[in-house]
């Protein structure tokens, strides 16, 4: 069994497998390929018999093989019926060394799924990676909390959430809480959001279970803190978590949060917060102690690297 290069042709059976496998919707090819033009994609198929029995997300880079690089996580992923003990994963990372070296890639890049995301927690596939000579080279903090269990809130962020007692709390279409979420982040940092309004807008009309806005707002309409969902099975991912300092000063994103764990723990187990990593992949210890005063536990986001040239 060896890999190959996925082609537009093979849309339809990768979309197949990928909702078949219950795999997150992050890799059905209406979301991967929303931003081709910024990324050259060279995912790979892996057949027993024609039939797809593992996938590999991924892109190419100059002479670099990376775990798809417009995706928050990747790695690959066997179908249900495929023997995933450790021996079959050791065997597929040493076929995608192969393919890589056969086709002239000198490194690759691989990012595989948190646990939290996986359908059966095991730890088979980092396993192997090691095994097979990857380096551990990065590793980006989440934070996630479990919806099924009870939330244990820090005094303080009690405290918070009773400021916020008297805001709206709502969910709400992506062009009224873009510009905030624009405004903040160039206020911030000086850049622009990952997504464009109209980028956001394709994936929400494609993914319409998956995808959603919520805001904090006060008496007069104005928005003081949003946040997007993305949701997938048992489990929320957020990003473009923000606040105006209005919010801080109101506790409306930790209002906010309380209204959506409330809201999502009746159909969701796992609630990640996302990354807590400044821009130059330190951690940002502010960010991870605000976020476990929400009971949160530490879900690391790896990231692996090996070097084929001889």
């Amino acid at each position: 069994m060896t890999w190959e290069k996925y082609q537009p042709d093979n849309a339809e059976e990768w979309n197949d497998f990928v909702i078949k496998n219950k795999i997150h919707f992050f890799f059905l090819r209406s979301y991967m390929d929303y931003h081709n033009n910024r990324f050259e994609d060279h995912s790979l198929i892996q057949r027993d018999d024609e039939k797809i029995i593992s996938i590999f997300p991924a892109n190419k880079k100059d002479n670099r093989l990376i775990s798809h690089g417009g995706l928050t996580f990747g790695g690959a992923y066997f179908s249900d019926e495929a023997n995933t003990s450790i021996f079959s994963w050791i065997e597929n990372i040493q076929q995608l060394k192969v393919y890589a070296k056969e086709n002239k890639f000198e490194q690759i890049i691989y990012k595989p799924l948190p646990h939290i995301y996986k359908n059966k927690i095991s730890f088979e596939e980092e396993s192997a990676l090691i095994n097979e000579g990857f380096e551990l080279f990065n590793s980006s903090l989440s934070m996630s909390l479990r919806l099924d269990q009870d939330i244990k809130l820090s005094s303080r962020r009690k405290r918070m959430i009773k400021k916020s007692k008297d805001l709206v709390f709502e969910e709400v279409e992506e062009h009224i809480l873009y510009p905030t979420i624009a405004k903040l982040l160039k206020e911030k940092y000086d850049v622009t959001p990952i997504h464009s309004l109209s980028e956001l807008e394709y994936l929400k009309e494609n993914h319409q279970k998956n995808i959603s806005s919520f805001v904090a707002k006060d008496e007069n309409d104005n928005i003081l803190a949003g946040v997007i969902c993305f949701n997938h099975e048992n489990t929320v991912h957020t990003q473009y978590i923000s606040s105006t300092d209005e919010g801080r000063s109101t506790g409306a994103l930790d209002g906010l949060f309380n209204y959506l764990f409330n809201i999502f723990k009746d159909n969701y187990k796992v609630f990640d917060f996302g990354t807590s990593m400044n821009r130059d992949d330190s951690i940002n210890f502010g960010l991870l102690k605000q976020k476990s005063e929400f009971g949160c536990k530490v879900t690391p986001y790896n990231y692996y690297k090996i070097n084929l040239k001889d």
